[in-house]
């Protein structure tokens, strides 16, 4: 994981990795309502709860 200084990154990084670095607020906007999460990304995508609450407000 990178570092959480941004001159850190030295034009190395790709883009999943500076979002896997600074992500720790995810907002997601769907056809039926939003879900607002103070988590990292990785919890975010591997969560249980969270893709039940996703396919609540993807399928209503």
């Amino acid at each position: 994981m990178l570092s959480a200084d941004p001159t850190a990154l030295k034009g190395k990084a790709t883009c999943k990795q500076v979002l896997f670095a600074f992500s720790n607020r995810i907002i997601e906007l769907t056809p039926h309502g939003s879900l607002d999460k103070l988590m990292e990304y990785d919890e975010y995508i591997s969560s249980s709860q969270i893709s039940e609450m996703k396919s609540r407000l993807y399928e209503a």
